[in-house]
C-alpha cells in the first residue's frame, strides 16, 4: 500500500483583525468590567507574546460583553460553517481537485456543540459527495487536529486510492465569559477564532509529509487544570497556572516515545503555540536548539491561541515557507482538555520526478506522436 501523507493545508480567518491594544482600549471603556479586571487585562493584554486575533462577529466587536447563550450558540454555527468552508474550498483550490474528489471529511471542534455536527454544514456549503465519510470530533480541546489526523490515516489504512481533509476550526470568542476570574481574564486575553484544512492522501504522486508514527498520553488526573464547565449554562474556560508545566512534561513523554528516546532526530518542529509560558517550559525541558520553535511563536504573534487549528497553522508554515528537504523528519505536537496530549512523526518526501524520456513505441520517422 501507497505510504499516507499530509499533502497541504488551508487556512481561513474572519475579517475583524484586532491588535491586543484594541482589544484592551475596548475592554477599558466598558462600563460593565470592574477595576480589577481592567487592571489585569493590561496586564496580559500588554504582553508582547500575541500581537493580533481575530474575532469572527459581524457587528461591533463589544457586543460580545452582552452576548446571550443562544446567539453565542447561533454565532458558532455560522462562523465555523463559513471559516470551515473557506479553508476547505481554498485547500481544494491550493491542490487542485474537486469536492467530488473528496472521500472523507473529519471535522474537530471544542467551542460549539451541533447535532448534526459542522460535518453536515460543510459538506453542504462545500459541495461534497452523499456518499462522503464524515465524522466529527468533540472534546478533545487544543490538541484535536492530531486524533483527527490518525482516525484520517486509519480511513486511508482501510481504503486505498483515497482522500481525507481534516478540518479543524473553532470560534473560541463564542466561549467569552466575562467575571473577575483569573483564568477567564487569561483565556479572553489569548483566544482567537480561525481554522486550518488538512488534506491527507494514500494517492502516491503528491509531495508531503509522510506519516511514521503517532503517539498520545491522557492524564486524567490533571482534568480540572485544563478543561470547559458549563456556569449558568454557557462554557467558560478553566486554565489553571499549572498547565504550562503539564503541557512540557506531556510534550517531552511524546518526544520521548516518537525518537525512542533521542535515538531518531527532528528536524523540524510543529509545536501548539497554546502561550508564551507554556512554549517557553517547552523549550527549557527539550534537547533542541533556541530557534526550533520560531514558527509557534509567529503564529502565536500573529492569531493568538485558536485552540485546535494552530498547530495547522505552525505546520501550514513549516510546509510553504521552509525550504524542506526530502527526508528531513518533522515532529508535530499538541496538547489540550484533560489533560491530554498528542503526538505524530512524519518525514517530509518531495514529489516523484515524471520520466520525461521518449517512450520507443511513441516514435515514428524521428517525431513523438
Amino acid at each position: 500500500m501507497s505510504s499516507i501523507k499530509i499533502v497541504d493545508i488551508a487556512t481561513a480567518n474572519p475579517p475583524l483583525k484586532l491588535t491586543q491594544e484594541e482589544i484592551l482600549n475596548r475592554i477599558l471603556k466598558s462600563p460593565l468590567r470592574s477595576a480589577r479586571e481592567k487592571k489585569l487585562y493590561t496586564k496580559f493584554l500588554t504582553e508582547p507574546s500575541i500581537r493580533t486575533r481575530y474575532v469572527a462577529i459581524e457587528d461591533q466587536p463589544e457586543k460580545l460583553f452582552e452576548e446571550t447563550q443562544d446567539e453565542a450558540i447561533d454565532r458558532f454555527q455560522v462562523q465555523a460553517t463559513r471559516l470551515g468552508a473557506q479553508a476547505v474550498k481554498k485547500l481544494l483550490r491550493r491542490t487542485g481537485l474537486k469536492p467530488h474528489d473528496i472521500d472523507g471529511i473529519i471535522i474537530t471542534t471544542c467551542t460549539g456543540y451541533l447535532c448534526p455536527g459542522l460535518t453536515s454544514y460543510i459538506s453542504q456549503a462545500v459541495g461534497l459527495r452523499e456518499d462522503i465519510y464524515a465524522l466529527d470530533m468533540v472534546g478533545t480541546g487544543c490538541g484535536a487536529a492530531l486524533p483527527g489526523m490518525k482516525s484520517a490515516w486509519q480511513y486511508l489504512t482501510a481504503h486505498p486510492d483515497s482522500r481525507v481533509i481534516v478540518l479543524a476550526v473553532e470560534i473560541c470568542t463564542a466561549t467569552s465569559y466575562w467575571n473577575e476570574d483569573l483564568d477567564l481574564i487569561i483565556s479572553n486575553s489569548i483566544f482567537g477564532d480561525g481554522a486550518a484544512a488538512c488534506l491527507l492522501t494514500n494517492r502516491g504522486e503528491s509531495a508531503g509529509l509522510e506519516i511514521r508514527e503517532f503517539q498520545s498520553v491522557l492524564w486524567p488526573q490533571y482534568r480540572d487544570e485544563l478543561r470547559y464547565v458549563t456556569r449558568n449554562g454557557r462554557l467558560l474556560n478553566v486554565l489553571k497556572k499549572d498547565v504550562p508545566s503539564l503541557a512540557a512534561s506531556a510534550f517531552h513523554r511524546i518526544y520521548q516515545r516518537l525518537t525512542k528516546d533521542f535515538t531518531v532526530k527532528i528536524d523540524r518542529m510543529a509545536v501548539h503555540p497554546g502561550g508564551r509560558k507554556i512554549l517557553d517550559e517547552i523549550e527549557a525541558i527539550s534537547p533542541f536548539g533556541g530557534d526550533a520553535l520560531r514558527r509557534s511563536r509567529s503564529v502565536l504573534a500573529r492569531y493568538g491561541n485558536m485552540s485546535s487549528p494552530s498547530v495547522l497553522y505552525v505546520l501550514r508554515d513549516i510546509l510553504h515557507k521552509d525550504n524542506c528537504q526530502s527526508g528531513e523528519t518533522v515532529g508535530i505536537f499538541a496538547f489540550g482538555a484533560g489533560m491530554t496530549a498528542f503526538g505524530c512523526l512524519a518525514v517530509y518526501r518531495a514529489a516523484a520526478v515524471p520520466d520525461r524520456s521518449v517512450n520507443r513505441k511513441e516514435v515514428c520517422d524521428g517525431a513523438v506522436v
